[in-house]
């Protein structure tokens, strides 16, 4: 299943909660937060955020940017993984 969340958009419980009926999507979320690597926070990624709380999963992500843009001095993580407590300790 592949995704993309319009920026303008709110993100839908269904896809965070897909993953833990062992569905895995392919989302787009389009979602910014310094817990995965971004310089600043959006709206996307906060409501991303308390999604992936209420739900109990655990990010990957260690905060380390896998883009940097030295015109608009800004660092982002392009991409954002996480997982069900159950097999985060496993997760490498």
């Amino acid at each position: 299943m592949n995704i993309l969340r319009r920026p303008s958009r709110r993100i839908k419980r269904g896809c965070v909660r897909s993953v833990s009926r062992g569905l895995r999507p392919k989302v787009d979320f389009n979602a910014k937060h310094p817990l995965w690597g971004s310089s600043l926070a959006s709206d996307g990624g906060n409501e991303l955020l308390n999604l992936l709380d209420e739900n109990a999963f655990c990010v990957l992500n260690d905060g380390t940017p896998i883009y940097c843009s030295h015109s608009y001095d800004s660092r982002n993580a392009l991409d954002v993984a996480f997982a069900c407590p159950d097999i985060f300790t496993s997760c490498s």
